[in-house]
């Protein structure tokens, strides 16, 4: 990656980019990706990381059919409910009521990679206390 970035061009295709990258070199991939001048087409589901480098999504729903909206995983869900909403009257079925049982929401890339990384700081935070309390 960092070889891509130091050569010149005006194009990058990205297939994945953030697989097997910790999140320091995550953060580091997204800011290269924000100053690059040219444009970038990134197949990706870390919707965190389409959420904070794009500007533009084509999402491929169907039927043959690509659209294009303005901004993120997030604009692009809202954007395409509008067209639903406007355009049909809303079904009257209720929504199911979220209880203890349901199962909390799948962590991004980023953050699956920082609870890891937290893991691993915890189990070693008791040797570093006992070097403290030594040097103390």
């Amino acid at each position: 990656l960092a070889r891509l970035f130091t050569r010149p061009s005006n194009l990058l295709v990205m297939d994945e980019p953030t697989n097997d990258l910790d999140a320091e070199t995550l953060e580091l991939l997204e800011d290269r990706i924000m100053e690059y001048p040219g444009t970038v087409i990134i197949v990706s589901h870390d919707r965190a990381f389409l959420n904070n480098v794009v500007t533009g999504t084509l999402a491929f729903e169907g039927n043959a059919q690509v659209n294009d909206y303005v901004g993120g995983y997030d604009d692009w869900v809202r954007q395409r409910q509008q067209p639903e909403e406007e355009g049909k009257p809303k079904a009257t079925k209720p929504k199911p009521k979220k209880t203890q049982d349901t199962r909390p929401e799948k962590l991004s890339y980023k953050e699956q990679r920082e609870f890891e990384a937290l893991e691993v700081e915890i189990t070693e935070l008791p040797g570093k206390i006992e070097e403290l309390e030594g040097a103390i």
